[in-house]
């Protein structure tokens, strides 16, 4: 790394839907992976990190450096992902 280009960061909240809500409750009674949950966390990852990618391109970078990853219940089901 040569020079400081500044933060970037990506947010996003993600959500599925009933069916696959009521199977992810099931697998909380029953155990097991909750499947579909975990492919909408990968697609969310995989998203904020093409827009920090994006957005340090824009800043002429050609290196996002640092990343952290942070999972938040929003309530309702509905987490949160936020990458700095």
């Amino acid at each position: 790394m040569s020079e400081y280009l500044g933060v970037v960061t990506a947010q996003g909240v993600l959500g599925v839907n009933a069916f696959k809500d009521v199977g992810a409750g099931m697998r909380n009674i029953f155990g097991g992976r909750a499947k579909s949950y975990e492919n909408e966390l990968a697609s969310g990852v995989s998203d904020a990190l093409a827009e920090m990618e994006q957005q340090a391109a824009q800043l002429g970078a050609d290196a996002v450096v640092g990343v952290d990853n942070r999972l938040r219940d929003r309530g309702g089901g509905c987490p949160g992902l936020r990458r700095t």
